[in-house]
């Protein structure tokens, strides 16, 4: 990455604050019109699990008989079902899902089930075929629909930008508190703008999610705010946009996002093997982290140089006053 990169682009304020500006918007138009993607899919819900080994060949025509087969016993158990979907897990493996509301019981039909599967003389007695039961709360129903959920999303926003503005502000300057509350604030509009304008499905993961890439945010700003502190200390005049660049490099920035990177794929990829909950956050932090980028290489030293401009104007006037006094 080129040393005077943060010095050609943060003198484009007005530029990223407009595409900050843009995704919200095109984020508020899809949701007017379209709404937020709540689909049937991230309901809570009682799944019946039928796990199939069985090679890919067998299992094609074998699957609709297997379908007919267990939605019949569902059928003479007087159960319905709210939605099903099949998945194939490997070239051996594969997985018809039934989900039925959560206070439907399915020991009975479970149970008949895996007796119909395992039963001397049934042409599937020599395939493995298990039936289970599983309580899926991993992508829930929003609680009270969705326009209170981000309401309340945008508060916990709001409180944890201006936390992370006022500790900053304490501990490198105002003017650095300044930044950090607005590229936490973007980020997060960002990150919200880009799930609802790509109709990723809303859930209770979003949330944390978003706070996630504010977090991230915040670790970004507060490495910038304290070698911009540092540098002014040494006497560099970070008004100018060559010493703002070589006071922060941006490769600073990239060495600690490809560490998130790993880190959210690491939980993509243990998530897909063990809890699906993870691997959705994972996939919608990966949204965050691109916000975050954005500001930390684009919007966040742009600002910083406006609103430093902005300071040291002020301290000049002030200081002019006091001599003509």
């Amino acid at each position: 990455m080129s040393k005077n990169f943060t010095a050609k682009t943060s003198q484009k304020w007005v530029l990223w604050s407009v595409i900050v500006a843009v995704i919200v918007a095109i984020g508020v138009v899809v949701m007017a019109l379209m709404g937020v993607n709540n689909a049937p899919s991230t309901q809570s819900g009682k799944m019946l699990i039928v796990n199939v080994t069985m090679s890919s060949t067998q299992y094609e025509e074998e699957q609709a008989n297997l379908q007919d087969i267990c939605e019949t016993a569902i059928a003479d158990a007087g159960l319905d079902v709210k939605y099903s979907y099949t998945g194939e897990i490997s070239l051996q493996s594969h997985e018809l899902v039934y989900v039925f509301d959560t206070q439907t019981d399915l020991t009975a039909v479970k149970d008949a089930l895996n007796a119909n599967f395992s039963a001397a003389g049934n042409k599937y007695e020599n395939n493995f075929i298990n039936v289970t039961t599983l309580t899926n709360a991993v992508q829930e129903n929003l609680p009270g629909g969705y326009v209170p959920f981000l309401v309340r999303n945008l508060l916990a926003g709001v409180v944890v930008a201006v936390l992370a503005g006022v500790y900053v502000a304490l501990r490198h300057k105002l003017w650095n508190g300044i930044v950090t509350f607005l590229s936490a604030g973007a980020t997060a509009a960002i990150t919200v703008g880009l799930i609802i304008a790509t109709r990723v499905v809303i859930t209770t993961s979003v949330m944390y999610a978003v706070l996630f890439s504010m977090l991230v945010s915040v670790v970004f700003s507060t490495l910038f705010a304290a070698k911009a502190q540092k540098a002014e200390k040494d006497g560099a005049d970070l008004t100018d946009p060559e010493a703002l660049s070589e006071a922060v490099p941006a490769c600073d920035v990239l060495k600690i996002s490809i560490v998130v990177a790993v880190a959210i794929a690491a939980m993509a990829i243990v998530g897909a093997i063990l809890a699906p909950n993870f691997a959705w956050f994972a996939l919608i932090s990966a949204y965050g982290l691109v916000a975050a980028l954005y500001s930390a290489f684009l919007l966040g030293p742009s600002l910083f140089l406006v609103i430093r401009k902005a300071f040291a104007k002020s301290a000049a006037n002030k200081a002019r006053y006091d001599y003509k006094k």
